[in-house]
């Protein structure tokens, strides 16, 4: 028991968070697993601090999550689970891309008072935050017929996508100022891809791999480059990931320290540095989360007197 009781300590000392993320997980997996959710519900109660305030919260966070699953995943659900088409018309804002240097980008189409967000196929002339009025079809897709194949619908549902609206027809009303940054990380993402592999011919293997090593641009997968990288088991490298984002913060603030630059504008430097590099490869999850925890270990440099 004394090695049990000394354990718990440890945890609630070190990572008392533990507790918060099992309540999240908890409210996640309320609709789909009750049994799951219930163990992680016990597990964030058995390692939190004996504190009314964490016997409190956890409760809180849990329905508050299972809420919002609820009130934003079913709909979507429903609205997949009947596939077919039919002609919309209505005012729609024009998303990000799907993906790094995806042809697709994400929309929020608004037809009467509703308002669904949408799959755009093939929307490159389009920018980020571009208002339009548009007619076009709207789709939902059937589902696999074989098993073990990739599902569309299953990655629309994971990305609150109600289904897909092809333009027949759009009229631009402008642009929403709101959207600039993104604006302007896929021109700067677009003329670093010119720079990088200046010089190197289209069909280069080396092209290839400086692309997907540094913007994250998988080559195809019929290619020679990707075959080599997944046979050998390090397709890996090609993702975007706390490694890359942490490398870029780190060339910057060794560049800071050969200049007569203050601490604490050093530490604003890098943390741009390192959300604008999140931003240009596609905002991707792994990168998000990753220039979210440099910027909570960042801030402690900035507030923290000692600079060590």
């Amino acid at each position: 028991m004394d090695v049990v009781r000394q354990a718990w300590r440890y945890v609630t000392a070190v990572a008392p968070l533990v507790a918060i993320a099992l309540a999240c997980l908890s409210g996640a997996l309320w609709s789909s697993s009750p049994a799951a959710a219930a163990a992680c519900q016990v597990a964030a109660f058995i390692l939190c601090r004996l504190s009314w305030r964490w016997w409190v919260a956890i409760p809180i966070i849990s329905v508050a999550i299972a809420t919002r699953a609820e009130l934003l995943e079913k709909p979507v659900r429903e609205s997949l689970s009947q596939p077919g088409s039919r002609f919309v018309q209505g005012s729609m804002i024009v998303g990000r891309p799907a993906g790094p240097f995806s042809d697709d980008r994400f929309g929020w189409f608004r037809d009467g008072e509703s308002e669904v967000k949408v799959m755009i196929p093939r929307a490159l002339e389009y920018r980020t935050g571009e208002i339009l009025e548009v007619r076009g079809k709207f789709f939902v897709p059937s589902g696999e017929r074989n098993p073990g194949n990739f599902s569309q619908l299953d990655q629309w549902r994971r990305e609150g996508v109600f289904g897909g609206l092809v333009i027949r027809e759009a009229e631009s009303r402008g642009l929403r100022w709101q959207w600039g940054a993104f604006r302007l990380a896929e021109r700067f993402r677009e003329r670093l891809r010119e720079g990088i592999t200046r010089g190197l011919p289209d069909d280069s293997k080396g092209k290839e791999v400086i692309l997907a090593m540094m913007l994250g641009e998988k080559p195809p997968r019929d290619s020679e480059v990707s075959r080599a990288f997944r046979e050998s088991g390090a397709m890996h490298v090609f993702a975007v990931s706390g490694l890359h984002v942490t490398l870029v913060g780190t060339l910057c603030w060794l560049v800071l320290m050969g200049l007569p630059v203050p601490r604490r504008i050093g530490v604003v430097l890098v943390i741009l540095s390192m959300v604008s590099y999140a931003m240009v490869t596609g905002a991707r999850p792994s990168a998000v989360r990753a220039t979210v925890m440099a910027i909570c270990f960042l801030s402690e440099t900035w507030r923290s007197p000692d600079p060590t």
